[in-house]
């Protein structure tokens, strides 16, 4: 056959044909693309993303969130950098939620070429690189990341960076280290974090590795590495550094985790999931599956066949090698099993084993090499058959009032420990190498198959028992407003939320509520939503005191008893469903103005109620200012793309207040003229005005986006010129060689 249609084969047409055929109940739509995050964050977001670029806007502030939010930052996390987040915008014409699952596919594809490639420096067998790689692509993590979809983007990236590795130790190229370290941090900036704690462990085993224990050319070979490195994560410093600058203020900056010990059902879970099945293969609640999600996020088997062969690495590494790669399982080991270890490496917040995908993929890089030599010994197969059926059998046992609920779990188990019985058969010749290899494939996808389906039917029944696009137009039609949808300040928020309105009911039907998680509201905002109530995950606003603050102008009820007096307009019932649409006659527009201040120290003495009748009727801020007359009322309130404009006349001195998230982006114009924005109310805005007519213009350009900007290109030219230098002395070199 003709080499180029065999790769084509091996690389293309057999991983496409196997991943469509996985994905095939989602593409004809029998199964809808869900999922608890994915409804209620993702699918909005790309659809908001995707309106905005078509419609020749880079948006800057997201006027589709609570109050308003810095875009660029807040949404860095979830899609800015990752280029698979712009095929909604090629393909506009398609739904977003078929679009993605058709990025879902292109990512695991897209995985199986780079692990193939990296296979491929250890001069493995075609066979053994089709089969890992198809592992690689069929793990716990990739549907763990299903609902995550820049995870799942960094997840397929991270091969590239050990091929960049392979590239800079066995030939001394550097341009895939800046490549890959660019890719994986516009991926995503957290889990690159994770990524590059990972090479302080990766790096120093592999190359001594490769050579001698010499101090020197190790830290020279590391320097350059790290500077080209540190060169592609800061070319995306137009992006990072306005993103650095806002999440100082988040709510998860300070959760770092100091604690020694995990609960032991963590402990469980991770034996679970490294010598029997990854709990996430099932995606719902298994036997150890902790309260806290993130400890399940840990499925470090990928297949029953990676430990036995981990465990043969004696058989088939040099001493040195086998020491080394002790040492790394020793320190990896340490870093699972505390709960400052899974901190550290999730950035200093609180703590995650979302880290362990880099683990799993080592674990398979090592399977793979050693399957490909062939060198087995039995004891140690059965050494690893006694320890999984020990460790299985100890887990039933520990859970065995829980068993019953989780009946698949049998069949998941029993996969594992017969899987390496079916190893021992073929080691010890009393079984083909075709029967294993079929078996190994028939493991990962189908439970990687029957888990994705469990798993959109589990969101697709009974998710949201109010139809969204129905529900969502009978709202806009009755209110009959050109702008309603994008208008900031008109807020819908339901009295009497029930099971129909989850936490981010307001971006799952495309409004602005005055509830959400901590991804749609401005960090600004902190300390004034911990007043009025907890918060770390989401929020919710029902004082109307704090309400009228927040010029929430419409309420979603269901009976008009629930309302909290009776200046309300009702402007009808919602179609068919139960609710009732109402307008608040006595609600505050987006800019008003104080004639009476309070300061920060006074206001705290005071009780949760008392605090929020202050607010009402006086500006919470430190800087005192002479002030007069009654208040006042923006007028003529516009928004244009990242601009806010209005005008007012004061009749004295007065404080106009914003309810907008206070940002370090925002520049005032006061008749044309720039004017101080002061920080009031606990994270939100206020200008100074005197008496008479003013108009008003807020304009907004995220804060560190320039300078990141400047960056950028920096770390680009700099680049640019070590590429050059670089080649000019490798030429320099060959020829003394």
């Amino acid at each position: 056959m003709n080499k180029t249609i065999k790769t084509i084969i091996l690389r293309i047409i057999l991983p496409s044909i196997v991943l469509v055929l996985c994905f095939l109940p989602l593409l004809i739509g029998r199964i809808q693309y869900a999922g608890y995050d994915i409804n209620n964050e993702y699918l909005i977001y790309y659809q908001s993303f995707k309106q905005h670029m078509l419609d020749g806007t880079i948006p800057l502030w997201d006027f589709q969130s609570f109050l308003g939010n810095n875009f660029i930052a807040s949404k860095s996390y979830y899609f800015i950098g990752d280029l698979f987040a712009y095929l909604p915008i090629l393909l506009h014409k398609i739904p977003v939620q078929y679009v993605m699952v058709l990025s879902h596919i292109l990512k695991l594809l897209l995985a199986y070429n780079l692990f193939y490639s990296l296979l491929q420096f250890f001069q493995l067998k075609n066979k053994t690189k089709v089969l890992f790689s198809i592992l690689y692509i069929f793990s716990g993590f990739s549907l763990v990341f299903f609902g995550q979809p820049m995870f799942l983007t960094t997840y397929s990236l991270f091969p590239l960076l050990l091929i960049a590795i392979e590239r800079y130790i066995r030939f001394h190229k550097i341009g895939f280290i800046y490549l890959a370290s660019l890719l994986l941090v516009m991926a995503n900036y957290y889990l690159f974090w994770s990524i590059s704690m990972f090479l302080m462990v990766y790096w120093p085993i592999r190359y001594f590795m490769q050579y001698e224990f010499h101090l020197k050319p190790f830290l020279k070979y590391s320097f350059f590495a790290i500077v080209i490195y540190m060169l592609g994560a800061l070319s995306y410093a137009v992006v990072l550094l306005p993103t650095a600058l806002f999440l100082r203020q988040s709510p998860r900056v300070d959760s770092f985790h100091l604690a020694w010990f995990y609960k032991p059902d963590v402990y469980f879970n991770i034996l679970q999931n490294i010598f029997s099945y990854p709990s996430n293969v099932s995606y719902s609640k298994t036997l150890f599956s902790s309260n806290y999600y993130r400890y399940d996020q840990i499925p470090l088997y990928v297949s029953f066949i990676v430990i036995p062969l981990v465990l043969h690495i004696r058989q088939c590494f040099n001493k040195k090698q086998v020491r080394l790669l002790l040492v790394a399982f020793v320190i990896a080991a340490i870093i699972l099993v505390i709960p400052m270890g899974g901190s550290f490496m999730h950035g200093f917040a609180e703590s995650s084993h979302r880290w362990v995908f880099m683990l799993a993929t080592v674990f398979l890089l090592i399977a793979a090499i050693v399957y490909d030599q062939h060198k087995f010994h039995s004891k140690v197969t059965l050494l690893a058959l006694l320890i999984q059926m020990v460790i299985v059998l100890g887990l039933l046992f520990v859970a065995k009032d829980r068993f019953l609920q989780h009946r698949y779990e049998l069949f998941l188990f029993g996969f594992s420990i017969v899987g390496v019985f079916f190893f021992y058969l073929y080691q010890t010749g009393k079984l083909k190498k075709s029967i294993l290899v079929v078996f190994i494939l028939l493991e990962v996808i189908v439970n990687y198959t029957w888990s994705n389906v469990q798993y959109q039917l589990k969101y697709q029944n009974g998710y949201h028992s109010l139809n969204k696009d129905y529900f969502s137009q009978e709202v806009l039609s009755t209110l009959k407003e050109d702008n309603a949808r994008t208008s900031i300040y008109q807020h819908y928020v339901g009295i009497d939320f029930d099971k129909d309105f989850l936490n981010n009911v307001g971006i799952y039907y495309g409004f602005n509520t005055t509830m959400g998680y901590d991804s749609v509201y401005h960090h600004s905002l902190k300390p004034f939503l911990q007043m009025i109530n907890e918060i770390y995950w989401w929020f919710q606003v029902v004082d109307y005191d704090a309400l009228q603050m927040l010029s929430t102008k419409y309420y979603i009820v269901k009976d008009k008893n629930e309302l909290p007096h009776e200046q309300f307009t009702p402007l009808g019932s919602l179609g068919k469903s139960e609710y009732l649409l109402f307008e608040d006659q006595q609600y505050l527009p987006v800019g008003y103005t104080y004639v009476d201040t309070i300061p920060f120290e006074e206001l705290h003495q005071y009780d949760y109620y008392t605090q929020l009748h202050h607010m009402k009727n006086r500006l919470v801020t430190n800087q005192q200012q002479p002030l007069s007359g009654t208040r006042s009322y923006l007028k003529d309130f516009q928004i244009q793309k990242n601009t806010i404009k209005g005008n007012i006349d004061v009749n004295g001195n007065q404080y106009l207040f914003f309810s907008i998230p206070y940002d370090e982006g925002w520049t005032c114009y006061v008749n044309g003229k720039v004017t101080p924005i002061q920080k009031a109310h606990q994270g939100f805005m206020a200008i100074y005005l005197q008496e008479g007519h003013h108009e008003i213009t807020l304009t907004f350009i995220p804060s560190g986006l320039k300078k990141g900007m400047l960056l950028s290109v920096i770390a680009i030219v700099s680049y640019v010129i070590i590429v050059v230098l670089h080649h000019k002395y490798n030429k320099r070199r060959e020829k003394r060689v």
